[in-house]
């Protein structure tokens, strides 16, 4: 009963306070989903690549998802050894790894040569192998004869079927007995001593279908191969004395199904017994494929993943936490002379403590229920996340809420709650008598302020700077690897500069009071009512505006880095490959047709004549802008006599080039058009990288020749430069020049087709139409497929929706302090709008007062968040470079902001700020001002 006394307290404290402990609750709320969403978003966007991968097939007809243990032939073993590895994988493999979809075993005599029992002289047919697959006569169609039998014959003979295949190749007969002398080294001897009799009883053909080919151990035909029963083989051929048993193998298909990237763990132990169990049952036994090796790689990249994502989230847990605290923190100030009373009549810290945790304590059983499933819609947003608040409708990721989704939520919960008791703590050192008498006087400044936290978080800002510049400067001179580059720098680029934001908030917070008190002697002196009194009470209570400020600040800051660094991450991704490929498609097509001449065996190979494709064909093919011819090959450069180095000599329509061609403007000194058009107006003319000229001496205009296959073709340089699309080695000098003049000097070469394309584009359907045409494609690289499979890449995935969620969660948060403390604010201010009620004012002077007041103090705080934000941005994307994974580095790196991101971010920010300014005027309407003259304070 007492404890339903403590529990009915409890739930009265919280109905009585129901505004205050609803915001607290919504942040335990948010707090559980985003910490719970980590491990979800983990799971399920490495489940889904790893079932892509284990479900591959990497060899024909056999499954990645396959368990199979092989015996060594080399080393000796025994029949009962063989039944020992069974019987444990018969029990083992289902109680640990799952019931298989398919077992099956089998067993080799070494090969050895045999001959026909009729031959008297025992001349010999070749070489065979004795064996038993289990499942072997299920799965084959018996076109002569019949199955063997599991028993000797009255002669001692053994009966045995045979692949047509075998049949042929070896020139055996059904019904035919065949002797082979047995030798534990397989060597021929028809010398009179212990032989095996095989009568071959029929013949067979395998049924491979793709849905049962995975059945297969071996995929048929078999040739050289006498397939006798398992029975048979295990109690009676492997028990002859002189009997070398070639080898053992296990073959199962396990079940992907139950596999989950969060227990991969308990699989991989799970192997590493089997494994080793194994090997000590039969000693040279092996795991010959096993998952083992896949699944610790993605238990790896899960844990990888999982910091990752932790470290990104931290941002929005500060933020949640300190709207939390905040909701706490006024919850203890509208019950701090209740808590007093408490500690004056002997209840200790501890005690009072306790009861507010059995209090929060309650919320947070209501947030531990429901966050998981907030967390499990974040992880699916998070998953349809291609760019910074850029979702696309792409198939749902696999994700399900697991014991490791409440686990996280829990210990995040845990720190929410511990948080909150801080205030209580604070709170519960005064009694009645220190409680009145801190009222009484003057306000305390901030705790911040008085032990100087924002310097202190500077100066760490500062200290993350100069260490992210280190590093930088190691990764240029090569001191560090890649590798240990990201492992260093990534969790730093999102943590540091929160902490410069909120350093900076903090500092501006700390000049807030006197800059609103140089407004105020400024604006005091103009006519008006309304913005007067609206900044004489923001510079006369400043304190009340600080914590919105803050929010503001962070979320807008936060914000602004958010979204410069998805689009500086996401355009120098793109950008990359976009040069290593140089167009949307890349068609490479067969010039050597089988009816062209030089394809008889009887012609020089070098003689090889090509059939140009016609090139119109591809400009009409439907979703297709523009099409051009593209050569590429190797050459070398010759100056005066001299050979320099070689390089790559590319070959291109300038006008068609113009259509197709992407070089990005700060790649080359002047406009991609600029220099097609020197090629335009000197067809012998060529482009050179300017490091190789500048290396050989050579400048426009001089003359150089270039050998080509086996011809020299003289060209005039043009124009230089040091990028051009797909030359990806720095080091490697080219050469571009006109296509048809080219092709004028030289034997026709074979060329690429590069396309560009509009969304409707579909490869499939223009590679059948080429093919009607005669046009055969043997390649092709396709930029748009690359893209959308990075952009379905976890990690890229995972910085996009966490940065977009980070500002969702950040404006909501915001949103929510914003009634809170509004709401607080009219509340405690009654006294005042029902005095200037009184002396005059209008109901709609007030709304504007109001409405003034939150514009200032929310158009402040976008404004300083902005401009701290682009600070930010300056000062730390270009880190980004050393310590994120933006792809291989052909071209630099460049810094994008976009002031779309921005304008969606005020947008965002101001419509919901606005929807808000027209409740709380709808609410101070409804207010009964008059009676706060009549009570008082004590309204």
């Amino acid at each position: 009963m007492r404890w339903l006394a403590v529990v009915w307290m409890v739930v009265k404290q919280v109905l009585n306070n129901w505004r205050l402990e609803a915001s607290i609750l919504a942040g335990l709320i948010i707090a559980v989903a985003v910490v719970s969403c980590v491990p979800i978003y983990t799971s399920g966007a490495l489940q889904s690549v790893l079932v892509e991968q284990w479900m591959a097939r990497t060899d024909p007809g056999r499954m990645p998802n396959t368990l199979m243990f092989y015996h060594d032939p080399l080393l000796e073993s025994e029949v009962e050894d063989y039944h020992r590895v069974t019987e444990f994988l018969e029990q083992a493999v289902p109680a640990r790894l799952g019931q298989p979809q398919l077992s099956s075993r089998l067993g080799e005599i070494r090969t050895s040569q045999f001959y026909s029992a009729r031959d008297p002289r025992g001349q010999r047919i070749g070489y065979a192998n004795i064996r038993f697959l289990t499942n072997l006569f299920d799965l084959i169609q018996v076109t002569d004869g019949r199955l063997p039998r599991s028993r000797r014959l009255p002669d001692g003979s053994i009966e045995a079927i045979v692949d047509e295949t075998t049949l042929d190749s070896l020139g055996l007969l059904v019904g035919e007995t065949y002797v082979f002398p047995i030798d534990k080294r397989g060597a021929y001897d028809t010398s009179p001593g212990q032989s095996l009799k095989v009568t071959v009883v029929g013949t067979f053909v395998g049924k491979v279908q793709p849905e049962s080919a995975h059945a297969w151990l071996y995929l048929p035909p078999f040739d050289r191969s006498f397939f006798v029963t398992e029975q048979l083989f295990v109690e009676d051929l492997a028990l002859i004395e002189d009997v070398g048993v070639g080898q053992y193998v296990w073959y199962m298909v396990l079940d992907h199904r139950p596999v989950r990237v969060d227990h991969l763990d308990r699989w991989i132990e799970s192997f590493r017994y089997i494994e080793s169990r194994v090997a000590q049952l039969m000693p040279g036994t092996r795991a010959w494929r096993s998952p083992q090796r896949l699944f610790q790689y993605f238990w790896d990249e899960a844990s990888y993943l999982r910091l990752f994502m932790f470290a990104l989230s931290v941002p929005i847990l500060g933020m949640v936490l300190y709207f939390v605290v905040l909701a706490a923190t006024l919850t203890v100030r509208r019950r701090r002379t209740e808590i007093a009373m408490l500690r004056s009549r002997g209840a200790g810290i501890f005690q009072i403590a306790l009861a507010y945790v059995l209090e929060w304590g309650f919320l947070g059983v209501i947030a531990l229920v429901l966050g998981p499933y907030l967390g499990l819609w974040m992880a699916r947003a998070i998953g349809a996340a291609s760019g910074f608040l850029q979702f696309v409708d792409r198939q749902s990721l696999p994700v399900i809420l697991s014991s490791d989704a409440y686990l996280y939520g829990f210990v995040g919960l845990v720190i929410a709650i511990g948080a909150c008791l801080i205030p209580v703590i604070q709170a519960a050192r005064h009694s009645i008598v220190t409680h009145k008498q801190a009222e009484a006087r003057a306000v305390h400044t901030p705790v911040w302020q008085r032990y100087l936290v924002d310097f202190l978080l500077l100066g760490i800002s500062y200290w993350g700077y100069r260490m992210l510049s280190r590093q930088a400067l190691s990764l240029r001179s090569g001191q560090f690897s890649a590798t240990e580059a990201v492992m260093i720098i990534d969790p730093q680029l999102f943590l540091i500069p929160l902490v410069f934001v909120t350093a900076l908030g903090l500092f501006v917070l700390r000049l807030f009071p006197l800059l609103m008190g140089l407004a105020n002697r400024i604006i005091a002196r103009g006519r008006g009512v309304c913005l007067p009194m609206t900044v004489l009470q923001m510079a006369r209570n400043p304190g009340q505006h600080r914590p919105l400020l803050l929010l503001l600040i962070i979320t807008v800051g936060s914000g602004i880095y958010g979204a410069a660094t998805a689009r500086t991450m996401d355009q120098n991704w793109m950008d990359q490959l976009r040069y290593k490929y140089g167009a949307d498609v890349i068609l490479q097509e067969q010039w050597q047709l089988p009816t062209a001449p030089g394809m008889g065996e009887d012609d020089d190979p070098e003689a090889t004549l090509f059939v140009e494709p016609p090139f119109y064909i591809h400009e009409e093919l439907p979703g297709v802008v523009a099409a051009a011819r593209v050569f590429k090959g190797a050459g070398t450069v010759r100056v005066g006599g001299n050979y320099l180095s070689g390089g790559t000599i590319i070959g291109i329509d300038p006008v068609e080039y113009a259509g197709v061609g992407w070089l990005r403007s700060d790649l080359a000194p002047h406009h991609l058009y600029d220099y097609l058009n020197l090629l335009i107006q000197v067809p012998e003319g060529v482009l050179v990288s300017g490091s190789a000229a500048k290396a050989a001496g050579l400048r426009s205009g001089d003359w150089i020749s270039v050998r080509i296959g086996n011809e020299d073709v003289d060209f005039m340089i043009v124009g230089t430069l040091e990028y051009w699309p797909t030359i990806v080695d720095a080091a490697m000098p080219f050469a571009v020049a006109n296509l048809d003049y080219i092709q004028q000097s030289t034997t026709l070469q074979p060329y690429e087709v590069w396309l560009r394309v509009t969304p409707e584009f579909r490869l499939q359907t223009a590679v059948d139409l080429l093919r009607e045409q005669g046009i055969w494609v043997i390649n092709i690289k396709d930029l748009n497929r690359e893209l959308v499979e990075g952009r379905r890449e976890p990690q890229r995935m995972g910085l996009y929706g966490m940065l977009s969620l980070g500002f969702i969660v950040s404006v909501v948060i915001t949103v929510m302090g914003y009634f809170l403390y509004t709401l607080l604010s009219l509340h405690s201010r009654m006294l005042q709008f029902g005095i200037l009620r009184t002396i005059g004012l209008s109901l709609w002077q007030l709304i504007a007062m109001l409405s003034l007041e939150q514009l200032l103090s929310v158009g402040l705080g976008v404004l300083l968040g902005l401009g701290i934000g682009q600070l930010t941005s300056r000062l730390y994307l270009p880190f980004i470079q050393y310590g994120a994974d933006v792809g291989a580095d052909f071209i630099p790196f460049i810094v994008v902001t976009e002031g779309t991101d921005t304008w969606k971010i005020v947008g965002v920010l101001g419509l919901v700020l606005m929807a808000a300014l027209i409740v709380l005027a709808v609410l101070l309407s409804r207010m009964r001002l008059h009676q706060a003259v009549k009570l008082g304070e004590n309204i």
